[in-house]
């Protein structure tokens, strides 16, 4: 194996160790106490700038929260799952939704998402963006 992609995987293993120990050292509700600030002009991302740990609880989503619950519920009685948690936040009124918030789960299955958002920032620019055949 090429010794610079050795390296590479060393640093990545490196990253998301530092990442999980220091998680809490500096986590946004510690560190950060300002509103949204999203940057503008993508079509299919808004990425923070500013930390956003003032968002509220609306209660205008109280009736999805509702049927998110109810999903949830049956999919437990019918042992789909064991457990599960979600979080919804509407970008433009920042308000959010949140079931189960405390729920822990293993910090790998959040991998995918840098790849999903590169994957989607290469799409804006090449729309017939293809991964397959075809």
């Amino acid at each position: 194996m090429n010794k610079k992609i050795v390296i590479f995987l060393i640093l990545l293993i490196l990253a998301f160790a530092a990442g999980w120990f220091f998680r809490m050292q500096f986590s946004p509700k510690k560190v950060c106490k300002s509103s949204p600030l999203r940057l503008e002009g993508f079509k299919l991302i808004r990425p923070i700038l500013v930390c956003d740990t003032n968002s509220q609880k609306d209660e205008s989503f109280i009736p999805l929260k509702n049927k998110i619950n109810n999903i949830l519920n049956e999919e437990k009685r019918a042992n789909n799952i064991g457990s599960a948690s979600v979080y919804f936040q509407d970008f433009n009124t920042d308000g959010r939704v949140d079931i189960n918030p405390d729920e822990q789960f293993a910090f790998a299955s959040l991998g995918k998402v840098p790849v999903m958002i590169a994957v989607y920032r290469m799409a804006e620019f090449r729309p017939r963006l293809s991964f397959g055949k075809g």
